[in-house]
């Protein structure tokens, strides 16, 4: 039998049995690094461990209170933290994460935080404070449930990341940090945001700031690169977004819409994504004129884009131009991804988007998703045989420059196919989605400059299918439809969508 040396060899290991504690001989800065993975509660646990660990927690160059505790704890959580600070003895702290919500005394624990963050030069900060989080969806003035941000912050001159929630700023802030790269402001108050002071501003997202008045952003620097705006629950919203960023790169506006968008200088922007798939409701109908209005004015300032990633609200709003006699925006984009479920309204938006088009070179078509519900009380026009006899009529007759085609989730809403229920062969399974495959047919038809086609069969019908010979046998047939273009290739996959 195992005798006990051998036993206590296998569970506690070699060196522990023979008073050997390899961790613990490790040198102060490399186990610094390994507790600054951990949180702070546990990291304070540690000093039991030994002796040699007694003070290690007081000197750790990473701090993480962020972890989730409920309104009965949030006292208990405001000393652990006071008391962890006054004794922390480390002269340099890259890193501080805090998130919690404490309400009483909330302004003195602030000023005793940023106090802190002033005194140890911390490159990284994350704070997230609020009394009651739910107040902010609620119609409730965002200033009641917001912490006044001190001016001793400003003298944080070493932050390189800063991300601030619920703050509440000064009417016209003027943020300075030589180094900040990054700043990520939620449900914060201003009227007038001034970043010029962070030349080396590369990131900046705004989300749901201001949002019962307006958003006025003047960014200027030279370095930033991607600009991301989400606002939430704009029900009692009031105020637009006015955004002058003329070096900004990359823009990403989600979430719903502003009463108006006033995009002063977007000159040097060369990628643009619009997602309001949560308004779709309200742009179904030609009788939602100030939403129509909104996101297609929010359209024509950013139609200048290279790249440009709209939603099927979009493309919904784009179908409706001609009977509003509006006039459709000329796309300068090469590289467009759009998604749709390819009804005869969708159509329509698809096509005036390729016809205003003409320096296409990289078209990506996501195939949204229908539950069956959906499709039969919202949905009823999606494409049936009726419906694909239009695709000749609406859309353009030659994609002469667009060179690449990459269609995501092909088939993905097979499940509201007529006649895919009763269909048990592979032959009956592919004579009822050969209607699904007239798009692809025609996009073959009409490009005759293109290259490559890359069509990914949706995950869903990856998984129902995988133990049958349908995957085979339609990837046969899709490999071997007939294009205009003799240099077009055909590649079939399956699984995750590709994206530009």
């Amino acid at each position: 039998m195992e005798g006990h040396a051998q036993k206590q060899r296998r569970f506690h290991g070699e060196d522990q049995v023979n008073g050997e504690d390899r961790i613990s001989v490790l040198p102060d800065s490399l186990i610094h690094h390994i507790l600054s993975f951990l949180p702070a509660d546990v990291i304070m646990k540690t000093s039991l461990l030994s002796q040699r660990w007694k003070d290690l927690w007081t000197s750790v160059h990473s701090l993480d209170f962020s972890g989730a505790i409920s309104m009965e704890e949030e006292y208990f959580m405001f000393r652990f933290l006071c008391n962890y600070l006054t004794n922390y003895k480390g002269s340099k702290l890259f890193k501080f994460r805090a998130n919690f919500y404490y309400k009483e005394a909330k302004d003195l624990f602030v000023d005793f935080l940023l106090f802190f963050v002033k005194m140890h030069s911390i490159e990284e900060l994350d704070l997230h404070l609020s009394a009651r989080f739910w107040d902010y969806f609620n119609g409730r003035n965002l200033k009641n449930y917001t912490v006044k941000l001190q001016s001793c912050l400003f003298d944080c001159r070493e932050l390189r990341v800063l991300r601030l929630s619920c703050f509440d700023l000064k009417e016209h802030a003027c943020i300075s940090f030589r180094y900040l790269k990054v700043l990520d402001l939620r449900l914060a108050n201003f009227e007038y945001l001034d970043i010029s002071g962070c030349p080396l501003l590369e990131d900046l997202r705004l989300v749901d700031c201001n949002f019962m008045s307006t958003l006025n952003l003047h960014a200027p620097n030279t370095k930033l690169r991607n600009l991301k705006i989400v606002d939430s629950n704009t029900e009692w919203g009031e105020g637009g977004r006015i955004i002058r960023a003329p070096h900004v790169l990359f823009i990403d506006i989600t979430g719903d819409l502003r009463p108006s968008y006033d995009m002063k200088d977007l000159s040097s922007v060369i990628r643009v994504r619009l997602d309001f798939s949560e308004m779709l409701d309200i742009v179904q109908s030609p009788e939602s004129y100030d939403a129509f209005m909104m996101l297609m004015n929010l359209i024509v300032n950013v139609s200048h884009a290279k790249t440009l990633k709209l939603c099927r609200s979009c493309i919904t709003v784009l179908s409706y131009v001609k009977e509003l006699k509006w006039d459709i925006p000329h796309f300068a984009t090469s590289c467009l991804e759009v998604e749709s479920i390819f009804n005869e309204r969708e159509l329509v938006g698809l096509a005036n988007i390729l016809g205003s088009a003409p320096c296409l070179e990289f078209l990506t078509l996501n195939i949204g998703y229908l539950s069956s519900w959906c499709s039969w009380k919202k949905y009823k026009n999606y494409p049936r045989s009726e419906t694909w006899e239009l695709v000749e009529i609406v859309l353009p007759t030659f994609l002469c420059t667009v060179k690449t085609i990459t269609i995501n989730n092909l088939f993905r809403n097979m499940h509201i196919s007529n006649g895919i229920e009763s269909a048990n062969t592979v032959d009956e399974i592919l004579e009822v989605i050969d209607e699904e495959i007239k798009l692809v047919k025609y996009l073959l038809k009409i490009s005759n400059m293109l290259k490559k086609m890359v069509i990914i069969i949706s995950h869903e019908t990856t998984l129902l299918y995988s133990t049958s010979d349908f995957l085979t046998s339609i990837t046969r047939k899709l490999l071997h439809l007939p294009r205009t273009s003799l240099n077009a290739e055909i590649n079939v996959s399956y699984g995750k969508p590709q994206q530009v």
